[in-house]
């Protein structure tokens, strides 16, 4: 619908009064569409909004057609632009939307209508005219609840607090659900501000409401109005008793705060009121005496709980347990134990690792195994928390024996343990990668720790997955450079463990460097076999293993070891193992390189036998160094044996052109340039440069006058300096005549000649004496502001002394001069013996005086000539 159509639609509207919902609905949804764009044309809007009518948007408003988000659109654009339109807005409107934006479950929006229809133009809108419109509109009780919580909240944040509380009588007075959260909002609010006689009027109103006061107190501590809710039950306790819920409310906010003064107060109020202590209450403060620190509190608390005849979960002695050890305070904790001893409470598996864990802390080992010992007497099954912290404790005071101890007897006492053992491997790893990767003057514990280490242990640390596989990278270097201090020599399967790891993790510069190590070292110790063998037993996975063998055929590559290189493709193709071709690619150039011509050749064919997608790069490198080999029958001959498999592309036959150019073998040329045509590729600008060098190297200048006759047919750019090599040629040969034609049609094809082109032809016309042409060039030369270089002066010079037009070398040596440029030596001592033989001494002076001044050296013959003279 146009905006023309819209306009007339809306004064329709205006005049008439109500069209069908259908036209209100198109016309709304057009002025929906055009308000909430963005537009340079500001008379159009103007148009629109002055066209509307309080009925009309009310119509928007409630249209349920229209999305609700469109409306809240809608709305905030015409209560932005309330000059264009030609009415105020009024309160069905705010109500209307609210009610939807409730429906639709958008609180904050409707919060938002709350906050304008409230605080718009102090309170322009009462809270009686809200009221009289929601009972007018019928509002369902959801509605009607969510509408005056919001109002109570709005008016609470604003500081409203009469009209907060008009709201809070309607609602109780009508039956309207309230939220405790709310009240407890505008209770915070008063209590802020200081209205506590208004608070605690408000606050017996929440009680006669019959509301769950525990919640609003709840509400006032997690807006940390904690002494306000002390002060609060305080004031209201005569008339209203609160119960434990209540405090224990109070009692959570401050130890959860770690306000303990506020909290002496609340246990004084407690006890003054008579509310016994519950099991929560004491739960809640001995929480807040261990997070306070008041380790001797939290005691005190339990030993009450057991005065009182309260169940005491272990997990409380526990608590306190954890916080002595933690603290490094073991004879404290040991008097806890005690303690709990004692109360005839029973430690559990949970405490002993805690005390376990306490004692290694502080490394007393001796301590640690006599705990161990009373564990097992007491019957209590040894898990893998207590195991760690004992063997932990072991590394660190390095009692290397205790761990191997530690570890055989944690493989008998736990059943469900993989037999590699990898919990307490994992420590011990752990413990050796730290200590042999820390920088110390220690040495003797480097030593000690790496003498320790088995096969079995490093393949266990180098495959175990809670290890970061850049620890791992640190540990299998260190035993590398260490070899002489470990008890046996690194394997393959070490290797090639940590090498699916790295590949796994992307790390692809690291399973390089150790692929390289692993074929390099000690002459290929670790021979390809191995790899094989390995790869084989461990089923890994299909994308792991291309890449570790593509990177191993790299290797071999870069190292020179084309064999094993050889071998490893060989078993990639075998075993259906994706092979990648910039690897193959890498392989065939570094066996071209080395002159393995055939071992190439042969290598290639592979690859296309082999079904690898082979790039026309890696045909393009053979061909070249075929070419450059002299075998350029055999590069053709590849060409047309692979070119259903591989399409060469013009790059691949311009090295073929080339060779036949530059050794000028024009028969295999032609057979080039035909399997070219056969196979759908053109030649290009390249192509045809090779030709044209190639033909005129050649004499074939016939044929290179083709080819750019070509190119321009072709609408190919022809440089000029093509042009000029045919018409050089020309008048080298002194074939003047065909040297102009060439001249004549590089004009017709709209070819500018350059300085160049008329140099060439000045000197081939010099070249055959016809001076006066050759001068009527040189003139044509200046018109067109070509500046006459030394190279067309000599030419000119020297035909004319040759010629006996001494008076024109003259002028042309002058002209020379104007234009501040130097002759060569033997021109000038040319013009001057011909000047001499004529006696015209004075002029031979002066050129060889200039001669002289330049720098040149006369020949003495002349100055002889000249001083006899």
């Amino acid at each position: 619908m146009s905006i023309q159509k819209t306009l007339q639609n809306l004064k329709c509207i205006k005049k008439y009064g109500n069209l069908p919902t259908n036209t209100h609905r198109k016309v709304a949804e057009v002025v929906i569409s055009y308000a909430s764009k963005t537009t340079t044309n500001t008379e159009t809007p103007a148009a629109v909004f002055s066209t509307l009518t309080s009925d009309t948007v009310r119509l928007v408003l409630s249209d349920r057609r229209i999305k609700t988000r469109e409306c809240l659109s809608f709305f905030n654009v015409i209560s932005e632009n309330r000059s264009l339109i030609p009415f105020t807005i009024e309160i069905e409107h705010y109500v209307t939307l609210i009610h939807r934006a409730i429906n639709s479950r958008k609180f904050e929006d409707a919060e938002t209508l709350i906050n304008s229809l409230a605080n718009d133009g102090n309170l322009r809108y009462p809270f009686s005219d809200v009221v009289s419109l929601a009972e007018s509109q019928g509002f369902d009780s959801r509605i009607l609840s969510t509408l005056f919580n919001l109002m109570l909240k709005v008016y609470s944040d604003s500081g409203k607090f009469f009209a907060a509380f008009e709201t809070f009588n309607y609602m109780r007075n009508n039956g309207i659900t309230i939220d405790e959260r709310t009240c407890g909002i505008y209770l915070t609010a008063l209590l802020r501000c200081e209205h506590l006689g208004l608070g605690l009027v408000f606050f017996y109103k929440i009680v006669e409401s019959g509301m769950d006061v525990s919640i609003v107190i709840d509400g006032l501590c997690q807006n940390g109005e904690i002494r306000r809710a002390r002060q609060l039950v305080e004031a209201v306790c005569r008339s209203v008793e609160p119960n434990v819920i209540t405090f224990n409310t109070l009692v959570n906010a401050c130890c959860e705060r770690k306000n303990l003064k506020e909290l002496d107060l609340v246990l004084l109020l407690m006890e003054k009121q008579g509310v016994e202590r519950n099991l929560e209450t004491y739960k809640l403060i001995i929480d807040g005496f261990l997070s306070f620190g008041n380790l001797g509190g939290a005691e005190r608390m339990i030993a009450e709980m057991h005065d009182k005849d309260f169940h005491v979960g272990i997990y409380l002695w526990n608590s306190i347990i954890h916080k002595y050890c933690k603290s490094g305070r073991m004879e404290s904790a040991f008097q806890v134990f005690d303690e709990m001893l004692h109360r005839g409470a029973a430690p559990n598996a949970h405490t002993f690792h805690i005390m376990v864990s306490g004692i290694c802390g502080i490394e007393k080992m001796e301590a640690a195994k006599e705990l161990e010992k009373k564990i097992v007497r007491n019957e209590i099954e040894l898990d893998h928390d207590i195991f760690s912290d004992l063997i932990n404790g072991c590394c660190k005071k390095e009692k290397l024996d205790d761990i191997i101890d530690l570890l055989s007897t944690m493989e008998k006492k736990i059943d469900n343990l993989p037999s590699t053992s990898q919990v307490a491997y994992l420590k011990i790893a752990e413990v050796i990668i730290s200590s042999a990767t820390q920088i110390s003057t220690a040495t003797k514990t480097t030593a000690a720790i790496l003498s320790t280490l088995t096969p079995n242990i490093v393949r266990l640390v180098l495959s175990n997955r809670r290890i970061k596989t850049g620890r791992c990278l640190s540990f299998f270097n260190i035993i590398s450079e260490n070899q002489s201090l470990i008890p046996f020599k690194i394997e393959t399967e070490h290797y090639l463990t940590l090498i699916c790891r790295t590949i796994k993790s992307f790390k692809f510069e690291d399973a390089e460097t150790l692929i390289n190590s692993l074929a390099n070292e000690g002459n290929l110790r670790h021979p390809f076999s191995n790899v094989v063998s390995f790869a084989e037993s461990q089923c890994l996975d299909p994308g792991i293993l291309s890449k570790m063998f593509n990177l191993m055929l790299k290797v071999y590559t870069d190292s020179g070891k084309f064999v094993a290189a050889y071998e490893t493709f060989s078993y990639m193709r075998n075993n259906a193992i994706a092979i990648d071709e910039r690897t193959c690619f890498i392989y065939l150039i570094a066996l071209l390189r080395c002159e393995h011509l055939v071992s190439g050749l042969v290598f290639f064919y592979k690859m296309v036998e082999s079904g690898i997608d082979v790039s026309v790069y890696s045909l393009t490198v053979v061909v070249d160094r075929l070419c450059k080999n002299g075998e350029i029958k055999k590069a053709r001959e590849l060409i047309e044996a692979v070119c259903k498999n591989i399409e060469p592309n013009v790059i691949t036959f311009n090295t073929l052109v080339d060779a036949c150019c530059k050794r000028w073998n024009f028969k295999e040329l032609d057979l080039v340039l035909l399997l070219m045509e056969k196979t759908g590729v053109e030649l290009n600008l390249e192509t045809h440069k090779f030709l044209v060098d190639g033909y005129l190297s050649s004499g074939k200048l016939g044929d290179a006058e083709k080819t750019i006759m070509k190119m321009h047919d072709k609408d190919l750019s022809v440089e000029i300096y093509l042009w000029n090599s045919i018409i050089f040629k020309y008048c080298k040969l002194r074939r003047m005549e065909s040297a102009f034609q060439v001249f004549d049609k590089m004009l017709q094809r709209g070819v500018v000649p350059n300085a160049e082109t008329f140099r060439i032809m000045v000197s081939g016309i010099c070249g055959i004496g016809e001076m006066e042409a050759a001068k009527k060039l040189a003139n044509k030369m200046q018109r067109k502001e070509i500046e006459l270089g030394h190279d067309v002066f000599d030419d000119l010079i020297n035909g004319c002394c040759k010629k006996g037009m001494l008076d024109d070398a003259v002028g042309l040596l002058s002209m020379m001069e104007k234009k501040g440029l130097f002759g060569d030596a033997r021109l000038y001592n040319m013009v001057i013996v011909g000047l001499c033989e004529l006696d015209r001494v004075e002029e031979a002076s002066r050129l060889l005086s200039i001669v002289v001044k330049c720098g040149a050296t006369p020949e003495t013959s002349f100055i002889q000539f000249l001083a006899n003279g």
